[in-house]
């Protein structure tokens, strides 16, 4: 999936600074979830992991690739086919060449054979499918508030068909709880006490609500009124992260952090060394709360979308790492 951020290639920086090979039984909360690959990397060593995503979209998948085992396939979703929302907000035919028609009429298709609001766990699974097929046929280089503007690219025009996730089998001996909720009030009302808490916050100024828009419209199948040149929908105010705010986001870290110390006695968290607040900044406000505080990094190739600003190939992923 094309997502800010994503995890996946620093697998084994991952491993290695948070030793998961020594964490087998124990329980992990992941509160920045986004498509999963760190609680997915959690399950495969032996964690039972809490996840959770303010985005819908985001948590749907997380709750499918942490199963066991796939549902049977279900062949109506991918024959289905309607002239529906997404075809006439996001396709050629509505001059807005996010999808290819033929391939937003199988998206509305599938949307429509599934609840509004899914609640089993097949449920939730298909959707995912659905969630990633969209995504990998997607006119884009990672934003939804844009579209490719030289044509179509070669992936638009793949045959419509549900994907297979990697799964990993722990025959139950491993639990998950997924969460859709914004960090801090899931981080209120929880009772639980984690062995350790890992945070992925967003780093910069892009709002993952409006990025992702049509993914979110998709995984909450509704008609949300929309606006601008490629029928964004309305971001209210509740749906923006304070994390991606100049003005707010110290404010915001510091309690996230405090709220975090109450929860449990180990808090590693990614950032990036071009992020809103300084890597210095973020020590400090970490001093507030763990005795010991660790800085580990590693260089990292930016994610690039149809930017054409000259930029340099390479960031620093920083893992700051605290302990009561």
């Amino acid at each position: 999936m094309k997502y800010l951020g994503n995890k996946t290639r620093l697998e084994e920086f991952l491993v290695g600074v948070l030793t998961l090979p020594q964490r087998r039984n124990q329980h992990a909360l992941d509160l920045f979830a986004g498509t999963g690959s760190v609680s997915l990397l959690f399950k495969k060593y032996g964690l039972n992991t809490t996840s959770n995503d303010f985005l819908r979209f985001a948590a749907t998948r997380v709750n499918a690739i942490l199963r066991d085992t796939p549902p049977p396939p279900n062949l109506d979703l991918e024959s289905a086919t309607w002239d529906g929302f997404i075809t006439n907000n996001y396709s050629e035919l509505a001059g807005v060449n996010i999808f290819r028609t033929a391939v937003a009429n199988h998206i509305d298709g599938a949307r429509s054979l599934l609840p509004a609001h899914p609640t089993t766990a097949d449920e939730i699974y298909y959707l995912a499918q659905v969630i990633e097929a969209a995504d990998f046929r997607s006119n884009i280089m990672g934003s939804y508030e844009s579209f490719y503007k030289q044509g179509w690219r070669k992936q638009c025009d793949k045959v419509w068909e549900l994907p297979s996730f990697d799964l990993i089998n722990n025959y139950g001996q491993t639990s998950h709880q997924v969460h859709d909720t914004d960090a801090r009030v899931f981080l209120e009302e929880s009772d639980e006490y984690y062995d350790f808490i890992y945070l992925d916050p967003p780093y910069n100024n892009r709002q993952y609500s409006s990025v992702f828009h049509v993914l979110e419209t998709i995984a909450l199948g509704d008609n949300p009124t929309t606006a601008g040149r490629v029928n964004k929908r309305e971001i209210t105010d509740d749906m923006k992260s304070k994390f991606s705010m100049k003005r707010n986001c110290v404010e915001e870290m510091d309690s996230l952090l405090s709220l975090c110390a109450k929860r449990t006695g180990e808090v590693f968290m990614s950032y990036s060394s071009e992020g809103i607040v300084s890597i210095e900044n973020l020590h400090k406000l970490f001093t507030k709360y763990f005795a010991t505080v660790t800085i580990h990094q590693v260089d990292y190739r930016r994610f690039k979308t149809n930017s054409h600003k000259p930029t340099p190939a390479t960031v620093k992923e920083v893992l700051i790492h605290g302990i009561k």
